[in-house]
């Protein structure tokens, strides 16, 4: 095959790995702790900041919880990294529960006739030691995320009355929670991730289009 021929070829099979959209998807998160009670992880303060790294499967089913316009997302992280001075707390492992991840894992969704609500709750862990943390968004605007789907990309921040991250404390063997601080988000922004299986197909595109570079090189030296 000449050489104009596998660039060809890698350049249309750069465009065929070109998807419309990811699965699965990663969003990033900033927020800023305005309350604090415990005093854990350093500890936190009112000024903190934290960033938060958030992968979801997009292909995560859609649950009718019983009501109308109420839906909820199990075990749809999969991870979830939280970095807040000076340490790193990773999402943990689904329990048992009557609901899978219902307290671990989870993402909830409500249209009422003026508001929209999102609620996350995940469990985290820095070694051994166990976190809880809700997340919770109400947004004015009642067209901020579809209803019934999960949201491909987050919703923009604009309208939102409400965006706060909650961390607490498990309490050991009562099923309780210690609040240690609440923090306002201020910014949630998206991501793609590739599917491995489209990343290899680009990188070997690249390697084609790579030997064709290098074919032509001695060509042009010779002539």
């Amino acid at each position: 095959m000449r050489c104009s021929e596998l660039a060809g070829l890698a350049a249309l099979t750069l465009l065929a790995v070109a998807p419309a959209h990811a699965v699965p998807v990663t969003w990033n998160m900033e927020a800023t702790f305005t309350r604090t009670n415990l005093p854990a992880l350093g500890p936190i303060v009112a000024g903190d900041t934290m960033t938060a790294s958030i992968v979801l499967d997009t292909d995560t089913p859609a649950v009718p919880v019983g009501v109308a316009n109420q839906f909820a997302y199990f075990n749809l992280f999969d991870s979830f990294t939280v970095s807040v001075n000076g340490h790193t707390l990773n999402l943990g492992p689904q329990l048992d529960a009557p609901i899978p991840a219902r307290d671990t894992n989870w993402l909830g969704t409500a249209n009422f006739p003026d508001v929209q609500v999102m609620q996350w709750a995940t469990l985290f862990y820095e070694g051994d030691t166990p976190y809880y943390a809700e997340t919770w968004f109400e947004f004015s605007d009642v067209n901020a995320f579809p209803i019934g789907s999960l949201p491909l990309t987050p919703p923009s921040l604009a309208s939102a009355t409400l965006a706060e991250f909650r961390l607490y404390s498990p309490v050991p063997n009562n099923g309780g929670y210690i609040f240690i601080g609440a923090a306002n988000i201020g910014s949630l922004t998206a991501a793609s991730v590739p599917e491995p299986s489209s990343l290899a197909l680009a990188l070997t595109a690249a390697g084609m289009l790579g030997f064709a570079r290098r074919r032509r090189a001695p060509a042009a030296q010779a002539a």
